[in-house]
């Protein structure tokens, strides 16, 4: 969520508590199957990074991490929670 609302003058998605909510909204509100749906996009998210950058998600700059966004933007359809 960072990546997408970065931290400037103003709090980003980390101080914002973003990544929590959404990991609250799919565990309290979603169904089993769009919760594995979710773990494995994160699975499938780190298997990239690791074999594009050789590091996690987390770990990467934010131009990469910018990169590994709009490859899945390009790769992936969206899908709805």
């Amino acid at each position: 969520a960072e990546t997408i609302i970065p931290k400037t003058n103003t709090p980003g998605a980390n101080e914002a508590g973003v990544g929590r909510y959404l990991l609250d909204i799919v565990k309290d509100f979603s169904v089993k199957k769009t919760k594995n749906k979710f773990i494995d996009g994160l699975k499938e998210l780190e298997h990239y990074t690791n074999s594009q950058y050789s590091k996690t998600y987390e770990n990467s700059s934010l131009e990469e991490q910018v990169k590994i966004m709009k490859h899945f933007h390009n790769v992936i359809p969206p899908v709805l929670l």
